[in-house]
């Protein structure tokens, strides 16, 4: 018959399965978009243009937020082969996740410094934010860590994905409570 304790736990079970089936959706999606890179397609770009462009875009949801800016370069004329679709992606990545790490520090600063070194060019996005404890450096890169409620965990995995396509590297440095330094190597 139609028992309406039955019927109650069928319609949970139900609604159960479709919430799940949409956060799968949701997670192939992401690991869709992941791992479906294109090849970079890489032309030379001076750097202290793209860095003014990315700035135009990102700098009043920064300002909203109370983050100052700071930008410094030891190269000013200094070009890059990259692709920069795929490595605006990762600018915007980095500030994003330095905004978030900036959300309630006492004067919050982001700073962009780019140029070359002896390892080669660098674009470097550091916060003096909360930084990172030890143990959690390691699965920042990790595809869908995420320590936040509505983080997708694939900013930093993406990132790195994308730096090796370039023949890069990128690399976190933290210190719990004074910073995070994210340095792209290309």
């Amino acid at each position: 018959g139609d028992d309406p304790e039955v019927l109650s736990r069928l319609g949970h079970s139900i609604r159960l399965i479709g919430e799940r089936g949409e956060a799968m959706m949701d997670f192939v999606e992401r690991f869709r978009s992941f791992t479906l890179l294109p090849p970079p397609q890489l032309k030379e770009v001076v750097v202290s243009e793209f860095i003014r462009d990315q700035l135009v875009l990102l700098t009043p949801g920064l300002q909203e937020k109370g983050i100052r800016i700071k930008t410094e370069t030891n190269s000013p004329d200094l070009r890059i082969q990259f692709d920069e679709r795929q490595i605006s992606q990762v600018i915007h990545n980095l500030v994003s996740n330095a905004a978030n790490a900036l959300a309630g520090a006492d004067n919050p600063e982001l700073h962009i410094l780019w140029g070359r070194e002896d390892r080669g060019s660098f674009i470097r996005v550091t916060d003096n934010g909360i930084g990172i404890p030890e143990e959690n450096r390691a699965l920042v890169f990790v595809p869908f860590y995420t320590t936040r409620k509505d983080g997708s965990g694939i900013g930093l995995s993406i990132s790195r994905q994308i730096m090796h396509l370039h023949q890069g590297s990128i690399e976190l440095d933290s210190e719990p409570g004074k910073f995070t330094t994210i340095c792209l190597w290309f």
